[in-house]
């Protein structure tokens, strides 16, 4: 067993993240960033390197990306960070259209500084 782990508590069923909860948050998160852009799913497939059937259902809310392709996602993507922070409960009292406009304004910065 993990020592780091063994003092935790696990989560209450309460507190847990459904895989049904994850799909559809990275579905919102997706389709809000891909809404201003041509072939959204064709450009997850690319950022996430994985086939267009598995970009598809992450898109459409069928299925949630497993946790490196979750994160790798993020990484990219202003929207699906807010979401995975919301999810996760790091960012519960923040405003998620704050929060949004927030984090593309700091990858515009981070861009501009390249």
């Amino acid at each position: 067993m993990n020592t780091a782990l063994a003092g935790r508590k696990p989560l209450r069923p309460a507190d847990r993240v459904s895989k049904e909860q994850t799909a559809e948050r990275v579905a919102f998160a997706l389709q809000a960033w891909g809404r201003d852009k041509s072939a959204p799913i064709s450009r997850v497939q690319q950022i996430a390197g994985v086939d267009r059937k598995t970009a598809a259902a992450w898109y459409n809310g069928k299925s949630p990306p497993q946790s490196e392709h979750l994160f790798t996602l993020a990484r990219k993507i202003p929207e699906l960070q807010g979401e995975v922070r919301r999810l996760s409960g790091m960012d519960a009292d923040l405003d998620p259209d704050f929060q949004r406009e927030l984090s593309a304004f700091v990858q515009r910065i981070q861009g501009m500084m390249r």
